[in-house]
Formats: C-alpha cells, structure tokens, sequence
C-alpha cells in the first residue's frame, strides 16, 4: 500500500514539473533580442565644425569659389577657431581678356565669435597665391606679365546664420580688409566694386 501511494505520489509530481517546464521554443521566445546603442561621438569630435565658402558666378566673367574651412569650438560661448583653404577659379566670358583660365588658393585662419543668437564675428588672415594683377598691390600695374605671387591680408567682419539655428548653418557675411588699397587679393565678390575693401561670402558652416 506504501509502495502504490509513494508511486502515485512521484508519477504526480513529475507531470507537475513537466506541466510547469517551458518548451525550448517558448525559452527562446523570451529571450530579449539584443538592443544596440550607438555609441556616442567623444566631446572633441562634437566640438569639431565644418564647411565652407561657396559661390558660383556667370556674368561679366566666370567665378567659381569653393574654399572649405574646419573649426573646433574653443569654448561653451561660441568661439570657433580654424582653418580653411581659398580655392578659386576665374575665367573670360566674352571678348574679355582679363582672367582667362586662372586659379587662385592658399590658406585661412580665422577666429569666429558668436555675439547675438544667430549674429557673429569673424577675423582671419588669408594668404593667396594668384596672378599680379588679382593682388591690389599691383592694381596699378599695366604689364599684366602674369607672375603670379603670394600676398596676404587680415580681414575683419560681422554675419548672420540663416535658418532656426544660433551658431550652426548657411551663412552670410561681410568682410573688410584692414590693408587696403595696399594689400590683399581682388576678388569679384568685392562689395561695392574693386575699389571697396568690403568682401562678400556666403557659405555653410
């Protein structure tokens, strides 16, 4: 009699933990797929800006300008500091002589500070290597023998970001070259003509 109920007792309790265990295909249902996360970018790397300057010209002569520029945010305020590099092609359209297939480049470094939400400050020095005649130094040089020269000039200037951001974005800005008439490279996209040591620049940053 023992042995019968210690039987029935043992046949009970395994379909109770059988009953209880969970398939193999439900064991694997409930394991949770893996989640990946992307993994965040270091603070140097957040820090880091770039774009550039950039124009394309047709009337009167051919003027194409895409100079990029790097910068790295110095401080929580605003300040960026950097470097870029002018690459710019002129050419003749027309009957003009003047530009025919040249190209101009050479170094930036500037220092950006934000002032006012989306209104900034910008001071650089640029360093241009280009035919005589594109440099004001030699504005008043008939020959055009097209030697081309190095010629640098510091330039001062005040812009605005475009859109809903403070310090990121297309830009607009308005720069003056503290050499002139003595200094600095004569571009097409002088404020007010050759004569004005004002510079437009539009560009993304």
């Amino acid at each position: 009699m023992r042995k019968t109920i210690l039987l029935a007792a043992l046949i009970v309790g395994g379909l109770t933990a059988w009953g209880q265990e969970v398939p193999e295909k439900d064991k694997k249902e409930e394991k949770e797929s893996p989640i990946f996360f992307e993994k965040p970018k270091p603070e140097w790397q957040q820090k880091l800006r770039y774009g550039g300057n950039f124009w394309l010209q047709f009337w009167g002569s051919l003027y194409i300008d895409a100079s990029p520029m790097v910068g790295y945010e110095i401080t929580d305020k605003g300040t960026v500091a950097g470097v870029g590099m002018a690459a710019i092609y002129q050419g003749s359209l027309g009957r003009s002589n003047l530009g025919v297939n040249t190209f101009s480049y050479g170094p930036r470094f500037f220092v950006r500070q934000q002032v006012y939400r989306s209104i900034f400050a910008h001071a650089e020095y640029e360093l241009i290597n280009a035919r005589s005649e594109y440099m004001l130094s030699e504005a008043l040089n008939t020959s055009f023998n097209q030697v081309r020269k190095w010629e640098g000039a510091p330039y001062v200037g005040v812009g605005f970001y475009q859109g809903r951001g403070n310090r990121r974005g297309s830009f607009i800005m308005l720069m003056y070259n503290l050499t002139f008439p003595d200094r600095g490279y004569i571009s097409p996209l002088q404020f007010g003509g050759q004569n004005s040591p004002f510079v437009l620049r539009l560009g993304f940053f």
